[in-house]
């Protein structure tokens, strides 16, 4: 810090002390802008940043699977853990139609595997025999531990 010091004071020889504490001071003063607009930058996120949409990809090969706003719930449970209920999937393609019994009751479903890898991602619910459960008609179930969040 001195050495910069003396540098500067070689570099102004001739110079008055008043220009010389004013050229120390708009040297300081950029300093800080810049490091503002720094701060100022990793705490606003950009337009950008706002509009990319969250969503949910296929775990083995990223293909786009759901938006994070189409979860209806997160509190579902899969034979092999957790689940998300969604309004719907793209890029998915549907097994064939087969009767399952499930945790709440007996449904009509058919399996979803991911179009790009082939990956079985969860199910489609196709129809729901308890009258409590018929919400779930059309709806999707993807297990957790096989989709991955990211922005689009």
């Amino acid at each position: 810090m001195i050495g910069t010091n003396w540098q500067k004071l070689n570099l102004l020889k001739g110079t008055t002390l008043h220009s010389i504490l004013s050229v120390d001071f708009l040297f300081r003063e950029k300093e800080r802008k810049k490091e503002r607009r720094k701060v100022e930058e990793t705490m606003n996120p950009s337009v950008e940043d706002l509009i990319r949409e969250r969503v949910y990809s296929c775990h083995n090969c990223r293909n786009q699977i759901s938006r994070h706003d189409d979860i209806i719930s997160k509190g579902f449970q899969s034979v092999k853990g957790r689940a998300f209920l969604f309004y719907e999937a793209k890029n998915v393609r549907e097994g064939a139609e087969e009767n399952k019994m499930l945790i709440t009751g007996n449904y009509k479903v058919r399996d979803l595997y991911c179009n790009e890898c082939g990956q079985l991602l969860g199910w489609k619910y196709i129809k729901a025999y308890n009258v409590t459960q018929k919400y779930k008609e059309g709806k999707v179930v993807l297990e957790k531990f096989k989709i991955t969040p990211a922005s689009s």
